[in-house]
């Protein structure tokens, strides 16, 4: 198995810890840097002004100032359509994104029907 280091965090790891770099003029086959940490970089740049109060990382914020991923931890998801932060297990369906009450609202608005509250 191979070993690379990474250039910003100097910790050896495996190859599958880093992007592929498929070019001819690369010393190397994989990128210097290792996901995480072009990952923080990324989101850094894109998302200068958020970061979660939680894990501290820049990334974009539910209205809790929580990013999506530690509200999925404590089992709260903000629905897309009246960005309220409700319970998964309770208030969608599965994995979507919107809320119960607004998929029966905007699947009566389709259907041509009036909307149910």
């Amino acid at each position: 198995m191979q070993s690379f280091t990474c250039s910003k965090c100097q910790q050896a790891k495996s190859r599958a810890a880093f992007h592929e770099a498929n070019a001819r003029d690369r010393k190397r086959e994989v990128t210097s840097q290792c996901r995480e940490c072009r990952s923080e970089v990324y989101f850094e740049k894109r998302y200068p002004d958020s970061v979660c109060a939680q894990c501290l990382k820049h990334r974009p914020l539910d209205r809790n100032k929580i990013c999506a991923s530690c509200n999925e931890e404590a089992a709260l998801r903000q629905c897309r359509q009246c960005t309220e932060l409700l319970p998964v297990l309770l208030e969608f369906y599965g994995s979507r994104k919107t809320c119960k009450r607004c998929s029966k609202s905007l699947r009566a608005r389709r259907d041509g029907g009036e909307p149910t509250s």
